[in-house]
C-alpha cells in the first residue's frame, strides 16, 4: 500500500510539471491514471497470467507507436489534433503504467518464489487428496499397487499436523492411531508403488474436513477417505470423493472367521468383560473376556467379520493359554 501511495505522489508531481494544461485537466489526468492503477492492481496483476500481461503490453506499445507514426506521417495539425495535443501526457502516463506493471510483477510472490517452485504447490484435478482416516488406514498402499488409485497422492500439511496432534494425545488409543498414520506416510514415501506430494496450500475453513472439501471443490480433485460422515457431506456439497471402505466392500475380506491373530487390547468394550483392539488393517475387534487384559497382547480367534461402506468391525474370543 505504501508503494502505491508513493508511486501516485510521484505521478502527480510529474503531471503537474506540465505547463501547457489547465489545472482541471491535470486533475482529470491524475484521477484517470489512479483509476487505471487501481483496476490493473486489483483485477489484472493478481488474476491474469504473466505471459498474457506481457503480450498485452507489447501489443499496446506496438499499436501506440504505429498510431503516432501514422498521425505524424499524414501531417495532422498538432495545434488542433487531439492525439498531438495530449501526446506528451499519453506517452508519459503510458510509460508510467507499463513501469508500474513491471514493478508489481517483479515484487509479486505469485510469479517469483525463491523457496518452493509453483509446480510443487499446485494441486490439479488429477490429484487425489488424502484425509487423516485414509492415511491411518493400512490398505492405501495395497490399493495403489493394484492401480485402483492413482500413484500420485497429495497430503496437505494441515492433515499431517492433525496426525501429529493425534499422536501426542493423552489417549493411548488415539496415540496409537496417530503414530500409525505417521508411519504410513513414511512407508508411502519409501514405496515405489505410490508417489506422495506434500502441499502447503491451506484455506480459512474451520476444520480439516472443511478445508479438504473447499480444496477439492476449488481444484476439481477427489478426496480419499474412510470417514463415512465426510463421504455424505461431500456428496451433498458436490465434491469428489473416493470411499476406501466402498472399494474394499466389493473385494475379498482381509480377515475371515476362524483366522487367528495377535491383538493389543487398548480399552474395555460396551458390554461387561469385553476388550477392544485393532487388527493390522485398523479394523476394530471386540473380544469376549478380554477386559482384564487391557494394555497387553493376546492371541485371538476371529468369530465374525463384517465389512461395508460404513466401515469394518470384527468380533473374536481369546485363545486359551495365550
Amino acid at each position: 500500500m505504501l508503494f502505491r501511495i508513493l508511486y501516485l505522489i510521484v505521478v502527480a508531481y510529474l503531471i503537474f510539471l506540465f505547463q501547457d494544461y489547465k489545472l482541471t485537466e491535470k486533475i482529470i489526468f491524475f484521477v484517470l491514471f489512479a483509476g487505471i492503477i487501481f483496476f490493473v492492481d486489483l483485477y489484472i496483476i493478481h488474476k491474469v497470467d504473466f505471459y498474457k500481461i506481457l503480450t498485452f503490453c507489447i501489443l499496446l506499445f506496438s499499436f501506440s507507436a504505429s498510431f503516432f507514426f501514422f498521425v505524424s506521417l499524414i501531417g495532422i495539425n498538432k495545434d488542433i489534433s487531439f492525439p498531438h495535443y495530449y501526446k506528451q501526457v499519453v506517452i508519459l502516463l503510458g510509460s508510467l503504467l507499463i513501469f508500474y506493471i513491471s514493478l508489481s510483477i517483479g515484487f509479486s510472490s505469485k510469479y517469483f518464489k525463491k523457496d518452493i517452485p509453483l509446480e510443487k504447490e499446485k494441486t490439479s484435478s488429477l490429484d487425489y487428496l488424502m484425509d487423516t482416516s485414509a492415511i491411518i488406514d493400512g490398505r492405501i498402499i495395497s490399493l495403489a499397487k493394484t492401480n485402483i488409485l492413482p500413484k500420485s497422492l497429495v497430503i496437505p500439511q494441515f492433515v499431517i499436523r492433525e496426525l501429529q496432534l493425534i499422536a501426542d494425545s493423552s489417549s493411548a488409543e488415539k496415540r496409537q492411531r496417530g503414530r500409525l498414520g505417521l508411519d504410513n506416510i513414511k512407508k508411502m514415501k519409501a514405496s515405489d508403488d505410490v508417489s506422495i506430494k506434500i502441499t502447503t496450500e491451506d484455506n480459512n475453513a474451520k476444520d480439516v474436513d472443511s478445508k479438504l472439501l473447499k480444496m477439492a471443490k476449488k481444484h476439481g480433485c477427489k478426496i480419499v477417505t474412510t470417514d463415512f460422515n465426510l463421504v455424505q457431506v461431500a456428496k451433498l456439497e458436490g465434491a469428489g470423493i473416493i470411499n476406501i471402505n466402498q472399494i474394499s466392500s466389493v473385494l475379498k475380506s482381509a480377515f475371515n472367521p476362524g483366522d487367528k491373530v495377535r491383538v493389543f487390547i487398548v480399552k474395555k468394550g460396551n458390554n461387561s468383560g469385553q476388550g477392544v483392539g485393532y487388527l493390522e488393517d485398523e479394523t476394530m475387534i471386540v473380544i469376549e473376556g478380554a477386559e482384564k487384559f487391557i494394555n497387553s497382547k493376546k492371541n485371538v480367534v476371529i468369530t465374525y467379520y463384517n465389512q461395508s461402506e460404513t466401515g469394518k468391525i470384527a468380533f473374536g474370543k481369546l485363545i486359551e493359554q495365550s
